[in-house]
């Protein structure tokens, strides 16, 4: 699946952080997060425009404001101690809040309104009264596939291969370049960029760019907390590799990450199954040999025993299993 993200606006907007999380999941759809942080602007009203193929193939797109406002899920998502969460709106804070770190300062995360066009993803945002000096929106798309990487079948293992392109315009189609001039829109300047890939841990890191890579560590559990939707990151075998690149003062960047994961298809099972296959029909074969007595007067296929034809039966059947669980396992990721 094609990964190119095109970050724009009305006006020219510098994003100061943009975040872009994957999530290949257990036996679910793919995630994809879209997070962007902005410095405070003039204007009250701001309009971000995300392009990207994922968003075609979206099942829902919702804001994680909410999710945000919760102090334990802005400790894990920013890395950093949360000194106060105020909510815009006192009684709740489904309406955003100022999340005050240790070593960031003040953050404000809003409620932004979205709508999908066909072709880009409008984010719209109104600036509130109390608006920190720094502005933050998060939003998740649950994708109708089972993952966002470029998918390899072989004939042990499968890789996934994530090349992630974030405003490079050679890959601008004819379409996505209508749209941007037709709607006058400029490319927002991206000071830093970082990119999750969070994976099952029983994935292989084949390739990644040693420039780039952060961090590869354990999924904390209290992320269930934060997608609570997710039922399989209860079960604790997830891993995140974490990139991040940046941009020189005054350079206007684009950015891309490359990673390639594999992951076993003949596993620990199959081998097993194939080894105890194996022996039994070593043995059957066997007890073949020891038992028939072979005469010239008798067609040989009518002295072949029976152990015989057992252990060719459960040969094919070995051999039906560990095929068709690969086709199976081969079928849930695409």
């Amino acid at each position: 699946m094609e990964n190119s993200f095109y970050v724009l606006a009305e006006s020219k907007i510098n994003v100061t952080r943009l975040h872009i999380s994957t999530w290949d999941l257990l036996r679910e759809d793919a995630l994809i997060e879209f997070g962007v942080e902005l410095e405070k602007t003039h204007d009250n009203d701001i309009a971000l425009y995300l392009i990207t193929p994922s968003l075609e193939f979206s099942k829902t797109i919702r804001s994680l404001h909410y999710e945000l406002s919760d102090q334990t899920n802005s400790r894990f998502i920013f890395n950093d101690t949360i000194k106060s969460v105020s909510p815009f709106n006192k009684s709740d804070n489904r309406d955003g809040a100022i999340v005050s770190f240790d070593g960031r300062g003040e953050l404000s995360i809003l409620a932004a309104e979205h709508e999908f066009d066909g072709v880009a993803l409008k984010i719209a945002m109104q600036l509130p009264e109390r608006c920190t000096e720094r502005i933050y929106i998060r939003f998740l798309l649950e994708i109708e596939r089972k993952t966002l990487a470029i998918l390899k079948h072989g004939i042990a293992r499968s890789s996934y291969i994530y090349d992630i392109k974030i405003n490079e315009k050679r890959n601008l189609s004819d379409v996505v370049h209508k749209y941007i001039t037709k709607n006058k829109l400029y490319f927002c300047n991206i000071k830093q960029c970082f990119c999750f890939h969070i994976i099952p841990d029983n994935f292989e890191i084949s390739f990644v760019d040693n420039s780039k890579v952060k961090a590869v560590r354990k999924l904390e559990s209290a992320f269930s907390k934060y997608l609570e939707t997710v039922k399989s990151l209860k079960k604790d075998r997830y891993i995140i590799v974490f990139n991040k690149d940046e941009s020189k003062e005054g350079e206007e960047k684009t950015y891309s990450f490359f990673s390639v994961f594999n992951e076993e298809i003949i596993g620990t099972s199959q081998v097993i199954v194939a080894v105890t296959i194996s022996i039994l029909c070593n043995l059957l074969f066997a007890i073949g040999n020891f038992r028939v007595v072979r005469s010239d007067n008798i067609s040989w296929f009518k002295q072949v025993p029976v152990e015989y034809y057992c252990g060719l039966i459960v040969l094919v059947i070995g051999v039906i299993y560990i095929f068709f669980n690969k086709r199976l396992k081969n079928e849930s990721t695409t």
